[in-house]
């Protein structure tokens, strides 16, 4: 495109063109959008097989594969399990992350201004787009019976955030995630900063 740009006529060199005369192909501007990325494919059988995988989960170790396939599920190339305990929320279950960089975030606080504590505050879905060169976020609230528990919070590529089956996918994975996790995680001893591969 840089190279098309480049080579387009001035207006005053066209000032100085024939009347007749014909643009040549390579001094044709284009205004072409940039194509966007294909919209994910959300296999809802695997989704309902992941959730259904999640009821019956009985130990950390039964975890990771279960999120490694949300993951792949989700199209999502990092997600991270964030559970409240008090007033912050702690990192306790990830895929795809290093677990020193996970170690280094720190809690969340309820009042911290991110859409991680925003879907916590608000139990709602929050959508994050992503700028030039950066991936973009979606961050499904884990809904207990009177408050949200936590978030389930997902590193997807530039605009399948906005996509209908990615949100939906998420959320069901995230419900599923709160009925097993609300409760079990906190009478198990998967500390902030261990939970991960």
């Amino acid at each position: 495109a840089w190279a098309l740009v480049r080579s387009a006529p001035r207006p005053a060199d066209a000032a100085h063109s024939p009347p007749s005369a014909m643009p040549e192909p390579d001094h044709v501007s284009l205004n072409i959008p940039p194509t966007p990325e294909a919209s994910p494919s959300i296999d809802l059988r695997e989704t309902a097989a992941v959730c259904t995988a999640i009821s019956r989960l009985q130990s950390a170790a039964d975890l990771q594969p279960l999120l490694a396939r949300t993951s792949s599920l989700l199209n999502a190339s990092g997600l991270v399990v964030w559970m409240a305990a008090g007033e912050e929320m702690f990192p306790v279950a990830w895929h795809g992350y290093d677990s020193k960089q996970l170690s280094q975030l720190g809690p969340i606080s309820y009042s911290s201004l991110n859409a991680a504590a925003d879907a916590w505050r608000t139990g709602t879905l929050q959508c994050v787009a992503g700028s030039a060169g950066s991936r973009s976020a979606l961050v499904a609230p884990l809904l207990g019976v009177e408050r949200c528990v936590g978030v389930l919070a997902l590193e997807v590529a530039p605009g399948h955030e906005a996509d209908a089956l990615t949100q939906a996918a998420a959320t069901l994975v995230a419900a599923q995630l709160s009925t097993v996790l609300g409760g079990w995680l906190a009478r198990h001893s998967v500390a902030p900063g261990r939970g991960g591969p």
